[in-house]
């Protein structure tokens, strides 16, 4: 049975090269500070008249330097800081059940009946596999039976995921075998309100999360954090492989013992590929910023088998693996969320702010200093018109 991955926080360390850029956008702001000052400085040091002319000049070209800064930080140089780190890790833990209804073809790998499942999630980055453009991510799922704790083998085997750092989307072409698109353990940092792609290995192509409604969940300290609920209700979709635990193929032995039917005309011996489908259906709480999936509310994999020739029904369904984030795991990816929010506030929101903000004082600054300026002309040529 498929067991997708948990959420996965990410922790935006910025690299040396983007600590520079960060830097530039805070000098700017120390600009705008010492700007003021030498303004100041050269008001007392000229000639009134001349000194006005030159403050507003200096201060006019700042306003209009800064709001250029601003405009390129927000949509330029800001968003390119933004990127998967190098060391990511995390876990999570989800709890829920699987059950196997087709006993006959399932018995053998898998007990017969409902079990209950804890799914213990690890994804680890991977450096040296790693460059500036894309993230190798690899990923452990161990799943136990809750009651007894024995690890129930084969249901979800180690991968790999190759990220873009920036968009968070798969990159085609990097694993073999595999070539995935869309997304799969997150969503994009600063995701929108509006349908992804999420990429399904056992049916080798994408279904589609569609965006529902925005909600607030809390943590342990962070409280009335906003995500996103994304929904996915996937179609009865033929599957690529077969589910973890059945087989490929199928004797005509083995097609008349699972059916119940010793008259099934197919010889006995004679090997017929199996077909499953699939139908998924999840609903996902993503933290928008960090496009981090906070809560995976429900998640239902159920898997059906087509079945012989001129029985009813057309399909029949064999198993079911159903699970949720555990709520512990909630609060924890709410709370390690806020340093990364935090992060990408200030370099999204408040550094364009404090730019436009001296950009402000500095226009303020100028319009003083015309209407000052103004008012001694309007002096200057009354005194001359009395005089004559």
């Amino acid at each position: 049975m498929s067991i997708n991955a948990g959420a996965l926080p990410i922790f935006l360390k910025i690299s040396t090269t983007e600590k520079v850029l960060t830097w530039i956008g805070l000098i700017g702001i120390a600009v705008g500070v010492v700007s003021l000052v030498v303004s100041l400085y050269i008001s007392m040091r000229t000639p009134e008249l001349e000194r006005h002319r030159r403050v507003r000049i200096y201060a006019s070209n700042n306003v209009f330097i800064l709001v250029l800064l601003a405009l390129l930080w927000r949509f330029s140089i800001g968003p390119l800081l933004i990127r998967l780190p190098d060391d990511l890790s995390d876990s999570s833990v989800q709890s829920g059940r699987m059950t196997v209804l087709a006993d006959r073809v399932n018995s053998g790998s898998f007990p017969p009946g409902e079990t209950k499942i804890l799914i213990e999630n690890e994804d680890v980055s991977v450096p040296s596999q790693s460059d500036r453009r894309m993230l190798v991510v690899k990923e452990r799922v161990t799943v136990r039976d809750k009651n007894t704790g024995q690890v129930l083998e084969g249901l979800r085997e180690p991968t790999s995921y190759v990220l873009d750092r920036r968009t968070c989307e798969n990159i085609p072409g990097i694993i073999h075998g595999i070539n995935r698109v869309g997304y799969t353990i997150m969503l994009p940092m600063l995701s929108k309100k509006k349908a992804y792609q999420m990429w399904d290995d056992e049916l080798r192509r994408t279904i589609t999360a569609n965006f529902v409604k925005t909600d607030r969940l809390d943590g342990d300290r962070s409280k009335g954090v906003e995500v996103y609920v994304y929904r996915i209700n996937g179609d009865f979709e033929k599957m690529v492989k077969p589910p973890p635990g059945a087989p490929e193929f199928i004797t005509g032995q083995e097609a008349k013992e699972m059916t119940g039917n010793p008259g099934l005309p197919v010889a006995d011996s004679a090997e017929t590929k199996i077909e499953y489908f699939k139908r998924t259906s999840a609903t996902m709480y993503v933290e928008p910023k960090t496009g981090t999936v906070v809560n995976t509310a429900s998640h239902r994999d159920a898997y059906y088998v087509k079945n012989a020739p001129g029985s009813s029904p057309t399909c029949m369904k064999i198993a079911e693996v159903a699970y949720s984030t555990d709520p512990t795991s909630v609060k924890r990816y709410i709370d390690d969320g806020a340093r990364d929010r935090g992060r990408i506030d200030l370099d999204l929101k408040w550094v364009p702010i404090g730019l436009l903000g001296w950009a402000t004082v500095w226009l303020a600054l100028a319009v003083f200093l015309y209407h000052r300026e103004k008012r001694r002309y309007s002096s200057d040529a009354g005194t001359g018109k009395s005089d004559s």
